[in-house]
């Protein structure tokens, strides 16, 4: 499965032990999708899960073969 994009504006490599676990925004926000939060260039960055992201309904083509 491959996705297509318009653009990329970055790709950054970052280092594992950098990486925070997702926060707790409470019951208004889910974190299912958020791998974790990194910090580059004094910006905190959102990790997500693309293979969950992938797999949502309607998505996810692997058992329709």
């Amino acid at each position: 499965m491959g996705v297509v994009v318009d653009s990329v504006s970055d790709v950054i490599d970052v280092e594992k032990k950098t990486i925070q676990s997702a926060p707790n925004f409470g019951t208004k926000v889910s974190t299912e999708f958020i791998n974790g939060l990194a910090s580059v260039n004094e910006r905190m960055v959102m990790l997500l899960d693309v293979e969950k992201l992938l797999k949502l309904d309607g998505l996810d083509d692997e058992n329709e073969s």
